[in-house]
């Protein structure tokens, strides 16, 4: 399908994002992010979920004001 967007490029989407979130001060909601990139929190949820684990990208994410994922620095 032309225009349809790859979880690879949904990944490359949600690091360019994330660059700019680093420090829980800095964090970020999955319903933001599905807000920016128009994908699901669930697949969102995922793709970070990948980040961390496959590509040992330092992602946390914060249940505490401000909530959300963010870089750690």
């Amino acid at each position: 399908m032309a225009g349809r967007r790859t979880r690879e490029d949904l990944k490359k989407e949600l690091l360019v994002i994330l660059e700019q979130r680093q420090g829980p001060e800095q964090a970020i909601t999955a319903g933001r992010l599905t807000q920016m990139t128009g994908a699901s929190s669930r697949v969102i949820r995922k793709v970070i979920s990948r980040l961390v684990t496959e590509e040992q990208i330092p992602i946390a994410s914060s249940v505490h004001w401000p909530y959300g994922f963010f870089l750690i620095r």
